[in-house]
């Protein structure tokens, strides 16, 4: 459970329960956004703010941006409030992804060799 800042940068609450990655826009997760199944995941990359997707991310202090692309198709891009953060989650989806017996993620760009070990 945590908060997450989507591109645009408005921030949103997710919880990642167990193989599901749930999308609210209030830490009262009344209002449900989206739903991903973690095993539809294709990609993960971490990689560094300041540029993503062509667009400069002003104000942004965390220093690392999370892409998660579901399906080859779409595509979020996720900040938490520290690099730190941002690391912890792209491991436990990865983790969750596995679990739920995704195959497709391959490499995860920008997460050291040993957090994408099975």
């Amino acid at each position: 459970r945590g908060v997450l800042s989507t591109v645009g940068w408005h921030k949103r609450w997710f919880v990642l329960n167990d193989t599901r990655f749930y999308h609210y826009k209030a830490a009262d997760c009344q209002n449900l956004v989206g739903c991903v199944q973690t095993g539809q995941i294709t990609k993960i990359e971490l990689s560094s703010a300041g540029l993503t997707s062509g667009h400069i991310t002003q104000g942004i202090t965390s220093g690392a941006v999370l892409t998660i692309e579901v399906n080859a198709v779409n595509a979020m891009q996720l900040m938490a409030d520290s690099k730190e953060e941002t690391l912890k989650w792209a491991k436990a989806l990865l983790k969750s992804h596995i679990r739920a017996g995704g195959t497709n993620v391959g490499d995860v760009a920008g997460l050291p060799k040993s957090s994408t070990s099975r």
